[in-house]
């Protein structure tokens, strides 16, 4: 077996492939969509927040029947009452309990829930983070109040004192 001289051994470089154009449609959507670069924090072309994606219609029509129950789990679940989770909704709404069962049998949509609710001042009081968002800064007023709520609950399953929970 003959030796094979040391330049045809070597790696040879690999052609230039030219890429091929795009399209009409495909190059006015890469003209449309902002890049990462681009989008500043709150700035035009700014990615939006999770909140934002999340569809606000959607939620909006959940109704308050889906939402209490899974409270009520999560709180029992660490040795917590249906009451204790009446007493939060209580005073972050101004519902009694009495309106609260009937919101649940009506299967009130939360829009409908939040917009007659009288609700409490203190609830601005209310700070930190809901699945990864803090929920001072939530713009939506329903999405808002609703992440509160569940501020709140957390703080119970927590093991926080009810009077630290209602900002007493």
């Amino acid at each position: 077996m003959a030796k094979r001289p040391a330049a045809a051994t070597a790696a040879r470089p690999k052609p230039a492939v030219k890429k091929p154009e795009k399209s009409g449609k495909a190059e006015a959507k890469a003209k449309a969509k902002p890049k990462k670069e681009e989008a500043g924090a709150g700035g035009a072309g700014a990615l939006p927040s999770k909140t934002e994606k999340m569809k606000a219609p959607k939620i909006y029509k959940e109704p308050f029947a889906r939402i209490f129950p899974r409270y009520v789990a999560l709180a029992k679940e660490t040795g917590h009452t249906m009451e204790e989770v009446g007493q939060i909704v209580t005073w972050l709404t101004g519902y009694p309990f009495e309106r609260i069962a009937r919101h649940i049998a009506r299967r009130t949509e939360l829009e409908e829930f939040f917009a007659e609710a009288k609700l409490n001042p203190k609830r601005r009081l209310i700070t930190g983070s809901v699945g990864g968002e803090r929920v001072e800064s939530i713009e939506d007023k329903t999405v808002r109040e609703l992440r509160y709520m569940d501020k709140l609950v957390d703080e119970l399953v927590q093991g926080k004192p009810m009077d630290k929970i209602l900002r007493k």
